[in-house]
């Protein structure tokens, strides 16, 4: 079914828009997340937070669970802005300071 993803603070949930139930809370570890995207066609979300680091994140809302796939220094400055191309093969993030 279709979801719902919201972040707050450090951590981003994923929602069952038909239940209203929360499947899936994917953490930061203590980083407030600044952006986030989700793949177009897997269960996979990229997400940044203030310490300027992207998380590439494989899910599953069935199982409740998720892991970390990747994880990389992106920008000089918080990273504004996330997004994935409409294949999901590739993923772009926008810092503050206008870096792309």
């Amino acid at each position: 079914g279709a979801l719902l993803a919201a972040a707050c603070g450090d951590s981003i949930s994923l929602v069952d828009l038909a239940t209203g139930r929360l499947l899936l809370s994917v953490g930061a570890e203590g980083d407030e997340i600044t952006a986030f995207a989700i793949h177009p066609s897997l269960p996979e979300l990229v997400l940044a937070g203030s310490s300027r680091h992207l998380r590439h994140v494989r899910y599953s809302a069935a199982a409740g669970s998720s892991e970390q796939v990747r994880a990389w220094r992106a920008h000089k400055l918080p990273v504004v802005d996330l997004a994935f191309e409409r294949t999901g093969t590739l993923a772009a993030s926008a810092g503050a300071d206008g870096a792309v």
